[in-house]
C-alpha cells in the first residue's frame, strides 16, 4: 500500500496545498473540500491519521496550472489526438512535470503568474485545471485499481516549467489569433528549408491564393531565400502537401450552411442519411470547437432516437482519425536515407537524413533548436504478430558502419523510455536524453506508413503451427530471441541429398542402433499429430563407441548437426532445457554428454526425465505480477552419456519414459566417414517427411499401422508407455523407409524389442525387494540371528540392531531404519510397502503393513518382509551362512 501521508507531506513542503479525497476516488473527505487545502503539516498528519488510505488532491491555481488530457471512448474523443494536432500547428509541449493518471490520461503541470480559471473542452478531450480546481496526484489509486504515477523523466525536474504563450492563449480563449502571422525570412538555412517553405505555402493557401500562384511564389522563394535551394521536384512535393488544406474562406458562412444541413439531417429521421459521410464532413466543416460539439450532441440525440448510437459513435471516431491522419500525412516529409530497405516512407515533422533524425523545435523565447531522435538512420521495416501469444513486435532497420542491420523489438519496449534504452546494447544510439524523441519518431513513422510497412504473422519457435511447420513456411517470420536465431537458421539444407541418403542406407544395413536413432529423429514430429507424450532415446556406454556421431546422424535429418547448432551439450539448467525443448517444439532436442551434469543432480536424472517428458514447464510468476508464458513442447529427446539415464532405484515413471540403449560395441563400421558426411550434407529428409504428414488423406490411411505395432510390442511383455514409444519409432521408420530411404530395410519389432524395458524391470515391488535383499546382505551384522536354542548371537551385543532374520522365511526390519535408507535410495517407503503387500511379500497385522516385534526384549514396529525367495519364486536363504551354523552347533552342544 502506498504511503499517502509521506507523499502528502512532500507536496506540502514544496508549497503545494493538498487535502484528502476518498480512497480510490475523487470525492473530498473534508467538510469544505477544496477550500480546506493546506500546506500545514499538523493538519495533514491529522487527516491521514483519520483516513490513512485517502487519495491525495492538490489544489491548482496559486501559480500552478494543469493541462488535463483524457480519452472518452463513448464520445469518440481522444485528448491525445487533439494535443498532437495542436502541437503540429503551434509548438511541442516542453518537458515538465507529467503525471500518468490511473484512468489512462496525463496531467501536464506548468508554472504561471497569470490568472487562469478551470475550463473544460478547450480542445476535444483537453481540460484546464487552474484557479478553483484540483487534481489527484501520485501515489493515489484510481477506481479501476491503477495508480497515479510520475512520468519517469519528468519527475527529475525540480519544478514545473513556465507556461508557454501559445498554450496560455488556448487555455484562456481557445484562440491563437494574437499569435504572430507567418513571415518569410530573408535567409533560410539548409536544415530549415522544407519546414519553412511548407509553412509559407500553407499560409498562401489560407489566404485563398490560386494553386498556380502558390507554386510560382514558393518556387521563387526557394531560389531567392534558401542558402542551398531545393530541387524543383522537392518544392512541388511540399507545395502539393500544403494544397490539401482548405483554401481561405468565409468560416461563418460555411458554419451556417453546415448547421442548416445538419438540422435537416436530424429532422429527416433517416438512418442512412444520418450515417452518411456528408454528415460527418459537415460536422467538421464547423471550425469553432464549441459549435462543433453542440452539433455532435444534436446528431447523437438523433442517433439515439433512431437506435443507432453505437454505429454513429464508431463512424464519428473513424472520421476523426481519418481527418487527423490526412492532416498529418499532408504535412509529412519523406525520409531521405541512402538506400533504405523500404523507400518512400513519410516521417511527419521529422527530418530523416543520413546524418540522423531530428525535428526543429521552437523555444518559448523564440529560439529554435534541433531535437534529435537518433544520430543515425533508423526505420521500421516490418510489423509482426506472434501466432502463439498474439503479441506484436516491430522490425527496426538501422544504418551503422555503412550497412543496414535489423533488430526485432517488442512493441512494449518501444513505448517505454526506460526499456527503449536497452536498444543501445544492440547498436542503436538511444539514451536517456533522446529516448522520448526516439519513441515519438517511431510512433509517427508507423502511423504515417501503415500501408507501406508490411505486416506478417510470426513465430518464436520451430515445429507445428496447425497444419504448417516452422521453419518451412515462407510467409511466417521468426521473431524469437537472437540467441535462438542461429539454431532456427540451422534447420536448413546443405550439400547433396543423395549422398546423405546413400550413407543412411548403408548405416541401416549394418547398425540397428543407427537405424533406431534415425527413426527417433523422424518420430519427433509425429508426437503432436499422433497425440503422444515426449520420451527419451538415450545411448550410453564407454568412449569411442560412436554415440556422439549417432546423435549427429539423427540431427542431420533436420539440419546442421554440429555441436552448437542442432546438437547441444547436456550441460544446462533444467529451466534452460525446458526452454530449449519449447523452442524446438516438434524437432528432436539432441543432447550430448550426460556426465557433464552428473554432479548437479547427485548422479540421478529422474527429475530431468519427468520434467521434460511432461511436455510443459512449470507455472512461474513474474516480478511485475501475473505469470510467465508456459513453455510447451511435443518432441523426442535424443541423448548420450557414459551411464544410463535411469538406475535401479529410479521411479517406474522415469524408466517408462526412456528407451535406453547400451553401446557395448562400436555403433558404426566407419564413424569418421559418418561424421564427415553428415557435417556437409543435411537438412533434406526432415522437410520431405513433414510434407508427407501434411497430406492428411494419405496419412490417415496408414495411421492404423501404429496400433498394429503397439499390439505386437505389448505381447512381448514391455510396459504400455514403452510400447507407445516403441510403436512410434516403428511407425516413423516405416514411413521413412517408403518415403525417404526406399531400401526395404524397415526397423522390426524383433530389432527394437530388446531395448524396451519389460514390466518386471519396471515393477517397483520387484526392484525394491531385490534392493532390500541386497541391503540386508550388505549389513548382515546389524540383523540379529537366533540359534536353534532361541538365543541371540553374543557377538552382536555391541552392534546396533536394525532387525532380525527369522527362521520362518521372513526378516523383521525396524520400520524407521528401513524408511530412512530406502528413501535415500530413491524409493518411496509407503509405495514400496504397499507394492510388497500386493505381492504377498510382506506380512500384515490388523490391515497394516507393519507389526510389533520384540527385539532385545523391546516391542518395536517392524516391517516383516519375505526373504526366503525372490518375487519371481527363486528360493534363497539368508540363514545359509557358516557363521549361523557355528552358532547353532554351539547352542546345541
Amino acid at each position: 500500500m502506498p504511503n499517502f501521508l509521506a507523499s502528502a507531506l512532500k507536496f506540502a513542503r514544496g508549497g503545494f496545498p493538498v487535502f484528502p479525497v476518498a480512497a480510490r476516488g475523487k470525492a473530498p473527505l473534508t467538510e469544505n473540500g477544496l477550500k480546506d487545502a493546506t500546506t500545514d503539516e499538523k493538519q495533514i498528519n491529522r487527516w491521514w491519521s483519520k483516513w490513512p488510505d485517502a487519495n491525495i488532491a492538490m489544489a491548482t491555481g496559486h501559480g500552478m496550472v494543469v493541462l488535463d488530457i483524457d480519452v472518452d471512448a463513448d464520445r469518440g474523443v481522444d485528448g491525445y489526438d487533439s494535443l498532437r494536432l495542436w502541437e503540429s500547428e503551434f509548438e511541442t509541449l516542453p518537458e515538465t512535470w507529467m503525471v500518468l493518471t490511473g484512468g489512462g490520461g496525463t496531467h501536464y503541470y506548468f508554472k504561471t503568474d497569470k490568472e487562469i480559471r478551470n475550463r473544460t473542452g478547450v480542445l476535444p478531450g483537453v481540460d484546464v485545471r487552474g484557479d478553483g480546481g484540483y487534481v489527484i496526484v501520485p501515489p493515489s489509486i484510481h477506481p479501476n485499481g491503477r495508480t497515479y504515477e510520475w512520468d519517469a523523466v519528468s519527475f527529475d525536474y525540480k519544478a514545473p516549467v513556465p507556461l508557454p504563450e501559445d498554450l496560455y492563449a488556448l487555455m484562456v480563449n481557445n484562440s491563437t489569433s494574437d499569435r504572430p502571422k507567418f513571415e518569410l525570412p530573408e535567409q533560410i538555412p539548409e536544415g530549415e528549408r522544407n519546414d519553412t517553405l511548407f509553412r509559407y505555402a500553407a499560409s498562401l493557401q489560407g489566404k485563398g491564393r490560386t494553386d498556380f500562384e502558390i507554386m510560382a511564389i514558393v518556387q521563387a522563394a526557394n531560389d531567392q531565400c534558401c542558402d542551398v535551394p531545393l530541387k524543383p521536384g522537392e518544392v512541388e512535393t511540399l507545395v502539393n502537401s500544403a494544397l490539401r488544406y482548405d483554401k481561405g474562406e468565409d468560416q461563418a458562412a460555411t458554419a451556417a450552411e453546415s448547421k442548416d444541413t445538419l438540422k435537416r439531417v436530424a429532422d429527416a429521421e433517416d438512418v442512412e442519411r444520418l450515417l452518411s459521410r456528408e454528415t460527418f464532413e459537415r460536422i467538421f466543416a464547423i471550425k469553432d470547437p464549441f459549435e462543433r460539439e453542440k452539433q455532435i450532441a444534436k446528431m447523437k440525440a438523433a442517433a439515439r432516437s433512431l437506435k443507432v448510437t453505437q454505429s454513429f459513435n464508431n463512424l464519428l471516431r473513424a472520421h476523426q482519425k481519418e481527418r487527423a491522419m490526412a492532416k498529418k500525412q499532408a504535412e509529412s516529409r519523406d525520409i531521405q536515407f541512402t538506400d533504405p530497405p523500404i523507400k518512400g516512407l513519410k516521417c511527419g515533422e521529422w527530418v530523416a537524413e543520413d546524418s540522423g533524425v531530428y525535428r526543429n523545435v521552437e523555444k518559448n523565447n523564440g529560439d529554435a533548436f534541433k531535437e534529435y531522435a537518433c544520430s543515425h538512420p533508423v526505420i521500421i521495416t516490418e510489423r509482426l504478430c506472434n501466432i502463439d501469444t498474439e503479441t506484436e513486435k516491430l522490425t527496426l532497420a538501422f544504418l551503422k558502419d555503412d550497412k543496414w542491420q535489423t533488430l526485432i523489438v517488442e512493441r512494449s519496449t518501444l513505448a517505454s523510455r526506460t526499456k527503449v534504452i536497452e536498444l543501445a546494447d544492440r547498436g542503436i544510439a538511444v539514451n536517456s536524453e533522446n529516448a522520448k524523441a526516439f519513441i515519438r519518431y517511431l510512433a509517427d513513422l508507423e502511423s504515417l506508413n501503415l500501408d507501406k510497412i508490411p505486416a506478417y504473422q510470426s513465430i518464436d519457435r520451430m515445429g507445428w503451427i496447425g497444419t504448417a511447420f516452422s521453419p518451412y513456411v515462407e510467409d511466417i517470420r521468426f521473431d524469437g530471441d537472437a540467441k535462438n536465431r542461429e539454431i532456427f537458421e540451422a534447420v536448413t539444407e546443405a550439400g547433396d541429398y543423395e549422398t546423405w541418403k546413400t550413407l543412411c542406407q548403408n548405416v541401416r544395413k549394418t547398425s540397428v542402433i543407427g537405424k533406431i536413432m534415425l527413426a527417433a529423429s523422424f518420430a519427433s514430429c509425429l508426437i503432436e499429430p499422433m497425440a503422444k507424450l515426449p520420451f527419451f532415446v538415450h545411448l550410453w556406454g564407454g568412449t569411442e563407441a560412436g554415440k556422439t556421431v549417432a546423435l549427429m546422424l539423427a540431427a542431420s535429418v533436420w539440419g546442421n548437426p554440429v555441436l552448437g547448432k542442432l546438437t547441444r551439450s547436456f550441460n544446462a539448467t533444467l529451466v534452460g532445457l525446458e526452454r530449449a525443448a519449447a523452442f524446438n517444439y516438434a524437432i528432436p532436442l539432441v543432447l550430448d554428454e550426460l556426465q557433464t551434469i552428473k554432479d548437479s543432480y547427485g548422479g540421478g536424472f529422474d527429475k530431468i526425465v519427468y520434467n521434460l517428458c511432461e511436455g510443459q514447464g512449470k507455472i512461474r510468476g513474474l516480478k511485475a505480477g501475473g505469470i510467465e508464458r508456459m513453455n510447451k513442447w511435443k518432441n523426442v529427446f535424443l541423448s548420450s552419456g557414459e551411464q544410463p539415464l535411469s538406475n535401479d532405484t529410479s521411479g517406474g515413471g522415469a524408466k517408462n519414459r526412456c528407451v535406453e540403449i547400451g553401446c557395448k560395441t562400436n555403433i558404426f563400421e566407419n564413424a569418421r566417414l559418418v561424421a564427415n558426411t553428415v557435417q556437409g550434407n543435411y537438412g533434406f529428409a526432415g522437410k520431405h517427411f513433414v510434407q508427407f504428414l501434411q497430406d492428411e488423406a494419405v496419412f490417415s490411411l496408414i495411421r492404423p499401422q501404429f496400433d498394429t505395432f503397439y499390439d505386437e510390442l505389448i505381447e512381448g511383455g514391455s510396459t504400455e508407455k514403452q510400447c507407445l514409444a516403441g510403436a512410434l519409432l516403428l511407425f516413423a521408420d516405416m514411413i521413412a523407409t517408403d518415403m525417404i530411404f526406399e531400401d526395404d530395410k524397415p526397423l522390426t519389432v524383433e530389432e527394437l524389442a530388446p531395448f524396451l524395458t519389460t514390466r518386471e524391470e519396471i515393477d517397483v515391488a520387484t526392484r525394491a525387494h531385490a534392493w532390500i535383499l541386497s541391503w540386508i546382505a550388505s549389513n548382515r551384522f546389524h540383523f540379529q540371528k537366533i540359534g536353534m536354542d532361541g538365543r541371540a548371537d553374543p557377538m552382536q551385543e555391541n552392534i546396533a540392531i536394525w532387525g532380525r532374520i527369522e527362521r520362518d522365511g521372513y526378516t523383521s526390519i525396524i520400520g524407521s531404519r528401513l524408511a530412512e535408507d530406502i528413501e535415500k535410495a530413491g524409493f518411496s517407503y509407503r509405495a514400496v510397502l504397499s507394492a510388497l503387500a500386493d505381492r504377498d511379500a510382506l506380512a500384515q497385522s490388523g490391515g497394516k503393513n507393519t507389526c510389533t516385534v520384540r527385539i532385545n526384549g523391546c516391542p518395536v514396529r517392524c516391517v516383516r518382509i519375505k526373504t526366503n525367495q525372490t518375487l519371481d519364486g527363486e528360493q534363497i536363504s539368508l540363514l545359509d551362512d557358516p557363521d549361523f551354523y557355528e552358532l547353532e552347533d554351539t547352542h546345541t552342544a
